[in-house]
């Protein structure tokens, strides 16, 4: 997995947590759980697009 997708799935899952939790209520808990969720669906989405160049790298070597 890319460095840069493990942290953008931790800094969504920090955002989002922290609403959950109740560390951040009100209105900027709900702004930090939307950016966390945009930044958790980046990573997993850079994470997936990293894999699939990589099968293909594989598959064009062999």
């Amino acid at each position: 997995m890319p460095i840069p997708a493990m942290i953008l799935i931790a800094l969504g899952l920090a955002g989002s947590g922290a609403f959950l939790t109740g560390l951040a209520p009100g209105l900027t808990g709900a702004g930090l759980h939307a950016a966390g969720a945009v930044l958790l669906l980046a990573g997993v989405l850079w994470w997936r697009i990293a894999a699939r160049r990589r099968a293909k790298r594989a598959a064009a070597e062999s």
